[in-house]
């Protein structure tokens, strides 16, 4: 967030720690206003697949060979 790492649940924003899920879907958080992408990014720090949690994901691959979700690299950060 803002460009710090930070170690947030899943459903809350790391900004204001209002409840928002599904952040990749629903791109601005519904407290705070803070967006994907801008604000905050997703840190993928392994090959799981954020969408389903059970396909593969890289750099190179950015699509899901299980769920066929496509990692937009706007909203990730790669660790």
């Amino acid at each position: 967030m803002d460009g710090e790492i930070c170690q947030v649940p899943h459903d809350y924003c790391p900004h204001c720690w209002g409840e928002w899920d599904f952040k990749l879907k629903h791109q601005t958080c519904p407290s705070c206003g803070y967006v994907m992408g801008k604000q905050v990014k997703l840190l993928l720090d392994s090959d799981v697949c954020p969408n389903c949690e059970e396909g593969t994901v890289s750099l190179e691959k950015p699509k899901c060979d299980r769920c066929g979700f496509v990692v937009d690299p706007g909203m990730i950060a790669w660790g």
